[in-house]
């Protein structure tokens, strides 16, 4: 509050709370418009610089395993000459979630970090020296808590010649849960035809493409997952075992969903 000019009435001040002081450097720095001139330059850098140090201190008000990653992840993309600012442009609609965090966003935030090596490969490259530059405790827990995100529940996928390996994969996931640096999948192979549960090195299995890849249908508006390969441990083909994805069916079921509400709507709207 305070004393106002014209009258005895105390006056309130406003200002920016943390989270709209953030939106404001984001939308700054992801002005695509190249700047004109030197202070344009200045106030993009210095929005830049700003969001660097929010979500530094964002990231400081937890030390959980994700967090203590993330600090140094941004870190290290902000030593690389332009690697923070391309970070920030691809990374924007999920990275406001800092100011809004539920075990949905957390788990959003998990899986987008994932992405970010599909995106460009220097990201993949700092993603993954980040990963294992970090202490052995918080390596584990970061590690085990994207084995949890990984090991989804494959019973959705509901044909009966699958049941006898997805029983056998909910065993081998049982039997290996307290194991952080293997994660349990299942496969099927386009070679042999075989459909089985196996065993993958968690950082081999980050390093795989295709992770959350997908691609239009021919026929349609919705999205077909591309599954990422390896060789078949039974019949040694080479690139022939497709990891079967069940982590991102459920995120492109809800995805689709959701348009197909919208659209009815719309349709609705305009009879």
């Amino acid at each position: 509050m305070v004393k106002s000019e014209k009258n005895k009435i105390d006056t309130p001040t406003y200002s920016f709370t943390t989270a709209g002081e953030f939106l404001g450097y984001l939308i700054e720095a992801r002005n695509k418009n190249k700047p004109a001139t030197t202070e344009e330059e200045d106030i993009h850098l210095l929005a830049n610089q700003k969001l660097f140090d929010i979500l530094n201190f964002e990231l400081e008000e937890d030390s959980n395993s994700l967090y203590i990653f993330l600090r140094k992840f941004f870190a290290r993309c902000k030593e690389k000459e332009g690697m923070f600012d391309q970070l920030i442009n691809v990374w924007a609609p999920y990275i406001f979630s800092f100011f809004f965090l539920t075990e949905s966003n957390k788990l959003h935030l998990r899986q987008t970090l994932l992405v970010l090596p599909a995106l460009a490969p220097d990201f993949g490259k700092i993603f993954l020296e980040t990963l294992k530059e970090l202490d052995e405790v918080t390596q584990k827990l970061l590690l085990f808590q994207i084995k949890l995100d990984f090991e989804s529940d494959y019973s959705e996928i509901r044909y009966y010649w699958l049941s006898k390996a997805i029983k056998e994969w909910e065993l081998m996931r049982f039997q290996n849960i307290q194991d952080y640096s293997k994660l349990t999948l299942l496969g099927s192979c386009e070679e042999c035809e075989s459909f089985y549960p196996f065993q993958l090195d968690i950082f081999k299995f980050l390093e795989l493409r295709n992770l959350f890849k997908a691609k239009h249908a021919q026929k349609s508006d919705e999205l077909e997952t591309i599954d990422p390969k390896i060789d078949c441990l039974k019949c040694d083909k080479k690139n022939s075992l497709r990891i079967l994805r069940s982590w991102l069916d459920t995120l492109l079921w809800t995805d689709d969903e959701g348009k197909r509400k919208e659209k009815t709507a719309k349709s609705q709207e305009q009879s």
